[in-house]
């Protein structure tokens, strides 16, 4: 499972899709999105909870027919992180969820690109401040890669990545599988 996260317009869901294609398997949309355009645009803190929960259940029923990498377009920290930015607060259960959700890798993706959406949403001063609470909550490491630069920059980097991620295999699906035939 790679997660791919980063503030609002940084291109996570068209990276998600691109490399969805690239790699001929699936790709989780981000709930919490789905959600808000089916209440009209409005969401409240109680409804981060259902998204977060709706957001574990789409990645584990995708995850079923995914070939060998599933793309999931967020997680439950960056949802954390997300309702606390606008609501001042999470749903208490949100850490519990996340530690419970492991990711082979993390592609986060810096705000380092012009805001695309509705002016309306254009918030500069939130956004790098989410930006910076996502890098803090995400440590560079060998599963956690920052994309900065164009989306086609991004693009390389994050098929590098999944790359180097499939050449030394030991996935979650593969542990998965593992686990259930040791049981």
């Amino acid at each position: 499972r790679v997660a791919v996260v980063g503030a609002e317009s940084t291109g996570k869901t068209t990276l998600c899709l691109r490399l969805a294609e690239i790699y001929g398997t699936r790709f989780v949309p981000e709930h919490a999105r789905a959600l808000a355009e089916a209440r009209g645009g409005i969401l409240d803190e109680d409804a981060i909870e259902l998204a977060a929960r709706g957001q574990i259940a789409a990645e584990d029923a995708l995850a079923r027919h995914a070939h060998r990498v599933l793309f999931c377009d967020t997680e439950l920290s960056t949802v954390k992180l997300w309702s606390e930015r606008m609501f001042g607060s999470a749903p208490a259960g949100l850490d519990a969820l996340n530690a419970a959700r492991p990711y082979d890798l993390t592609l986060v993706l810096r705000a380092d690109v012009p805001f695309v959406g509705s002016p309306a949403r254009d918030e500069p001063a939130e956004r790098a401040a989410l930006d910076a609470r996502v890098v803090a909550a995400h440590a560079p490491g060998a599963s956690v890669v920052e994309l900065r630069g164009t989306w086609e920059q991004r693009l390389i980097g994050a098929r590098s990545a999944v790359d180097r991620l499939l050449q030394q295999g030991d996935l979650l699906s593969a542990r998965g599988r593992q686990w259930a035939l040791d049981a």
